[in-house]
């Protein structure tokens, strides 16, 4: 008779509905980004990303109306986290601005790689995001007749990391990124 009860108990305990995590589409995008960087975009199917977040293919279509909408925002919010950083308000801006391009180690090899693969109007409007982002990284280039050309420098430098798959000492890391962007801003 006990194992009657507990036999309910467990199916009762199974039944129940999973509670969705509040960082589902978080995690989806982590997941996306991880295999596109390490795999490419052609090698991955929505069924692998969602087996990576524990959740049927058709639940991840629910949130994105195919691959090629999960690649753009991946790169959308990854992009979105690196504009974040504002030079106004951070204490040591290349600073925060490295530890960002760490945290978003793929972003450098997806627009790379994989970006060809979004429609044109949608990559262009990475692109100009893109540009912006390059005018602040050389804000304070004081030489501003090659300002252009050395704040694509710097964020060829931030996301040269993005190349490399393997585990990262981050402490140098940080210390020759510091490095090469204050060479190149100061050169």
């Amino acid at each position: 008779m006990t194992k009657a009860v507990t036999d309910t108990a467990g199916d009762q305990a199974t039944n129940r509905p999973r509670q969705r995590p509040r960082d589902r589409k978080n995690r989806i995008l982590a997941a996306a980004a991880q295999r596109f960087w390490t795999l490419g975009y052609h090698q991955v199917s929505m069924a692998d990303i969602a087996a990576d977040v524990d959740i049927t293919a058709s639940a991840l279509y629910r949130h994105f109306r195919g691959k090629q909408d999960l690649l753009l925002a991946v790169l959308d919010e990854q992009l979105r986290a690196i504009e974040e950083v504002d030079p106004a308000r951070a204490d040591d801006f290349a600073a925060e601005f490295i530890d960002v391009c760490l945290r978003q180690r793929e972003f450098g090899v997806l627009w790379e790689r994989e970006s060809g693969h979004l429609p044109d109007d949608e990559r262009d409007r990475l692109r100009h995001r893109i540009r912006v982002l390059a005018e602040r990284a050389g804000a304070d280039i004081e030489d501003r007749s090659t300002a252009d050309v050395r704040s694509w420098a710097i964020l060829s430098v931030l996301e040269s990391q993005s190349y490399y798959h393997g585990p990262l000492d981050l402490a140098h890391v940080k210390d020759v990124l510091t490095r090469a962007v204050s060479a190149i801003s100061t050169t």
